[in-house]
């Protein structure tokens, strides 16, 4: 978790203050913002709520765009290019990229680093919630994956410890870390209403799948997944299901 917010804390303090990310593979073009690098922690952009493009000209002007938090920012300035290095410089500030395997790199404090390369990143949207038709369709062993909060940030859960499985059956359902150290397992009974999943911890003193509540109301996706809130602290998150298929 350090981790994780000593990258989100590095990159917001390299586009508020200079945005001058830019990259390029030695042509000129968009670059993106596409990942995060701190140690052996690699971060999706699209999963921190932000946005970052670089436009390197022919004309040796550059235009970069960014999104943090769904605040917009911009600048602009002018680039050039030596050996495997792009230099961006604005009114802010001089960057130096390192180009590399069609990637663009640059040092963005606190030991992190951005990756840059000229396909856009993937957004996650969230599928839509439909009306389950019958209990059957809970059924099964389903895996959290995804983490949102309510600024539309997206995390992986198994950054954040929250790599719980879930196993639903007939009037009952079991949670389970897959670290067995992070958290004892909570069961529940089921109750199927108006299409969603109710699940009702048997112990009411169990911290409901990380939450403050003593009940999560389950509810199903258009492709398949399961989706779910809780609130964490001050915090509430969407978890999103994906069902473990056996090989």
């Amino acid at each position: 978790m350090k981790k994780i917010t000593a990258i989100i804390l590095s990159l917001a303090l390299v586009c508020i203050l200079s945005l001058t990310f830019a990259e390029q593979t030695g042509v000129t073009g968009t670059w993106y913002l596409i990942e995060a690098h701190n140690g052996d922690l690699v971060l999706p952009i699209s999963m921190l709520g932000m946005e970052m493009a670089v436009t390197l000209n022919e004309d040796g002007s550059a235009v970069i765009t960014g999104k943090i938090q769904q605040e917009a920012m911009g600048n602009r300035g002018t680039w050039e290019q030596s050996d495997n290095k792009v230099i961006i410089t604005t009114e802010n500030m001089a960057l130096e990229m390192m180009l590399e395997n069609e990637e663009m790199s640059v040092d963005m404090g606190g030991g992190t680093t951005g990756v840059f390369r000229q396909t856009p990143p993937e957004t996650f949207v969230p599928p839509e919630v439909v009306a389950a038709e019958t209990a059957e369709a809970f059924h099964g062993t389903w895996k959290v994956e995804n983490l949102m909060s309510e600024d539309g940030s997206v995390v992986p859960a198994a950054l954040l410890g929250y790599d719980h499985i879930f196993v639903v059956e007939e009037g009952k359902a079991t949670e389970t870390a897959l670290n067995p150290d992070d958290a004892a397992a909570v069961e529940y009974t089921t109750e199927f209403m108006e299409g969603t999943l109710v699940l009702t911890a048997k112990n009411p003193d169990d911290p409901v799948s990380g939450g403050a509540n003593t009940a999560i109301t389950v509810q199903l996706t258009e492709n398949g997944q399961l989706v779910y809130e809780i609130t964490n602290g001050e915090q509430k998150l969407v978890c999103y299901l994906k069902p473990v298929v056996e090989e």
